[in-house]
């Protein structure tokens, strides 16, 4: 192998690592992001992109009618449709069979992909791994297999091994695939890549059954029916498994298929197990047991209760356990009173079960959500006394600061957030807790203290959430001189890097494939950062800002910028720093949909920058996507509400955007124009919100967003306001940045149909 082979085989082993190559499934976009593009020899800008380029149409409704634009906005089919409208000396161009390829293979068009990138980076070899790991996917599912196989086989990824076992045995190489899938899972196990051992024993398994080595597929599909935590994957198992002859016993079977069901495949489920139920009378238990977890796990609290107090009622050593999963289904299903009761019962009962200390928290924790303060305060006190060396100790103390707070004890809160505050390490923590010691001091008639630590904290952390609600607060006091939410900003000379992409990146860009260039600029960033001695970040955060898509530029923002930088007003010279960590992609999207739906200017990117860190391609484990982690469901049914034509890709960014657009605004109408309890609701669901607003009489929104029983939830909420005060300032200073709001509104009504 030559020199310039070997650069070629280097680079297609980096570009497959960074771009995915293993996911030829899916068509190759797994990671494709927008951008808009410029030509290589202009593809220069400032290193401030607090404006960046447009990634939007004019005309909203109508397609791009540039290809480079189609690309940029995921739209595969129209931009072959626009490549395939060129004069035909063009399309044969090196660079338009490029683009070409990559869009055949994001859509679908596998055979129109291999066609247009096969042996094209002998034209274009700056970008032969990019090339390659396009062919092989490419090639994967169209042919030739066997190349696809070994291109595969080149990459040190996991995935990669598996989908070069995938292509091996699609060319009959059944040999060689089961070596090359061994050698996957030992790889995963090594590394704990739990998720891609999963699909290793699943391809291992289809291989063995090709080569007819029954005893090995049923190994592998019998590991799978154990251990598999995809719920399809799980399914598929159990099928193959009894394909081969397996078979499983009740305990697994009803095991598996309990941590499996969804409420899609409910009633099959459950016909299932009653099936087994007649058949088995000795596993009674078990199979009770399993019917009451598969309710649970389809959500149907409801049902889930009757089958758990019916699997409590048969001999069983795991009555604490059901007893509490019984307690959690009845607050689910809207039985509050009735879950604290049987919470209650479990630590006297079982008082050496380690059921009894979750049940104890867990009633504490209703006790507060409810508003039934003084008794919480009492709970979390037990419970703090009876298990002091519990994980769950901080936020004991933490739940009973609050419910001291809000019962009529607020000089005991005090004392209480004091406390913790001196113990905390996270500096977030520690500013929500100032800022509720200040609420605290206040309700206790301590003003001074209470303007003194909010003072403080908007000095120390400015244009945090517990900083505007410190600052509402002190304007509601009448309190003089008010501050500003944050100080001036210094003028400094500064002169603007001239940035200009290296070449392979510049190259991807110009035919607007952004997601890309993006890629191949993060396997050189110390190359290309160099070029710029001093001002290697923000030469860095610079580069990334020509491109539409912000998932890299925030990462290696997040990498470079303190939080001290991001505590001061930054100066001329420094506002990159903010630009970086706080990016604005698909900016002309995004103010569409803002414009369009009414939304606060900046809500949209806070949500975005909170539930993707901007990757156009996330996927939560539970089924949420694209920018703004739209769960399909959801998707469908704002899409059906809006007008829009029901969506086939949730994952392109203009899609998503505009139903993450809708729904946020559907939320501020249910909530009366609250912009903290719409925030929650996207993250918890409008029922559950809806409920805290209901349960308990403090109306405080600092308070209320304080006491959000979900911590998960209460931090999103923090941070997403938080999010948005920054992204306010930048674009227009002090004045711009929304107030905190301080009392919930009076009324909210999310209806019947919420979602």
């Amino acid at each position: 192998m030559d020199r310039r082979r070997s650069r070629i085989r280097a680079g297609w082993v980096s570009a497959l690592t960074l771009l995915g190559g293993g996911c030829y499934a899916c068509g190759g976009a797994e990671r494709a992001d927008g951008g808009l593009g410029q030509t290589v020899a202009t593809a220069t800008a400032t290193a401030d992109a607090a404006n960046p380029v447009s990634s939007a149409t004019a005309d909203d409704e109508a397609p791009p009618t540039d290809w480079r634009e189609a690309l940029r906005q995921h739209r595969w089919d129209q931009a072959l449709k626009l490549l395939d409208e060129l004069p035909k000396e063009q399309r044969n161009e090196p660079t338009i069979r490029l683009a070409r390829g990559r869009a055949a293979l994001a859509a679908g068009h596998h055979a129109q992909a291999v066609e247009a990138l096969q042996e094209l980076e002998a034209a274009l070899p700056s970008v032969a791994g990019e090339i390659q790991a396009w062919y092989a996917q490419a090639a994967a599912v169209a042919g030739p297999h066997e190349a696809a196989a070994k291109l595969f086989s080149t990459s040190p990824k996991v995935q990669d091994q598996i989908s070069a076992a995938k292509a091996y045995q699609r060319a009959g190489k059944l040999k060689t695939a089961r070596k090359v899938v061994d050698k996957a899972i030992r790889q995963a196990r090594q590394t704990r890549r739990h998720a891609s051992e999963e699909q290793a024993h699943e391809v291992r398994a289809t291989i063995a059954e090709a080569a007819r080595d029954k005893a090995v597929a049923g190994t592998d599909w019998r590991w799978l029916v154990n251990h598999a935590k995809d719920p399809t994957r799980v399914r598929k198992a159990i099928t193959g498994f009894a394909r081969v002859g397996g078979r499983l016993s009740v305990p697994e079977r009803v095991a598996a298929l309990a941590r499996s069901t969804s409420h899609d495949n409910l009633a099959a489920t459950l016909t299932e197990l009653d099936a087994l139920a007649d058949k088995h009378k000795t596993q009674a238990a078990v199979i009770a047991m399993g019917r009451a977890q598969a309710l649970n796990q389809a959500r149907d609290y409801a049902q889930a209760l009757g089958a758990f107090d019916a699997a409590g009622a048969l001999p069983t050593p795991h009555l604490a356990e059901i007893k509490y999963y019984a307690a959690r289904c009845a607050a689910r299903s809207g039985d509050v009173t009735g879950a604290i009761d049987r919470y209650a019962e479990i630590p006297r009962r079982f008082r050496k079960s380690g059921w009894a200390e979750r049940a104890a928290y867990r009633r504490a924790e209703l006790l507060l959500r409810t508003g039934r303060y003084t008794e919480a305060a009492t709970a979390y006190a037990r419970y703090s006394s009876r298990f002091g060396k519990s994980k769950w100790r901080a936020r004991a103390r933490y739940g009973r600061a609050m419910a001291l707070l809000s019962c009529g004890k607020p000089a005991e809160a005090k004392t209480q957030f004091a406390a913790l505050r001196k113990d905390a390490t996270n500096r977030r923590f520690v500013a929500s807790l100032r800022h509720l010691e200040g609420v605290a001091a206040l309700r206790s008639g301590d003003q001074p203290t209470a303007k003194k630590l909010w003072l403080d904290l908007i000095g120390e952390q400015p244009l945090t959430w517990p900083a505007l609600a410190a600052h509402a607060r002190l304007k509601q006091l009448g309190h003089t001189p008010l501050p500003p939410v944050m100080p001036l900003p210094p003028t400094t000379a500064h002169t603007a890097l001239p940035l200009t992409l290296p070449a392979a990146p510049a190259l991807l860009h110009s035919v607007g494939l952004d997601a890309a260039a993006e890629g191949r600029l993060a396997l050189m960033e110390q190359e290309a950062a160099a070029r710029y001695p001093g001002r290697e970040s923000e030469a860095l955060c610079g580069l990334y800002g020509l491109l539409t898509g912000a998932r890299r530029r925030y990462k290696v923002g997040s990498r470079a910028v303190s939080l001290e930088q991001l505590m001061r007003p930054p100066s001329t010279a420094e506002r990159w720093t903010w630009t970086c960590v706080y990016p604005y992609p698909f900016p002309d999207l995004v103010r569409r949909e803002e414009q369009r739906y009414g939304l606060p200017t900046g809500l949209v990117h806070a949500v975005m920058r909170q539930e993707s860190a901007f990757q156009t391609t996330a996927r939560s484990p539970v089924g949420a996507r694209g920018l703004m982690q739209l769960m399909p469901a959801t998707a469908s049914r704002a899409a059906a509400e809006a007008g829009i034509d029901p969506p086939n890709d949730i994952l392109r960014p203009d899609i998503n955007i505009r139903l993450g657009a809708f729904y946020l605004a559907k939320l501020l109408d249910s909530f009366n124009g609250s912009v903290p309890l719409a925030v929650a609701a996207y993250n918890a669901g409008p029922q559950a919100v809806q409920s805290w607003v209901t349960d308990g009489d403090d109306r405080d929104v600092d308070v209320w967003v304080a006491r959000i029983p979900y911590r998960e939830t209460r931090h999103y909420v923090q941070r997403v306001l938080g999010n948005l005060s920054r992204y306010q300032w930048l674009a227009g200073g002090n004045g711009a940045v929304m107030p905190a709001p301080l009392q919930l509104p009076k009324e909210t009504d999310i209806g019947d149909q919420a979602y």
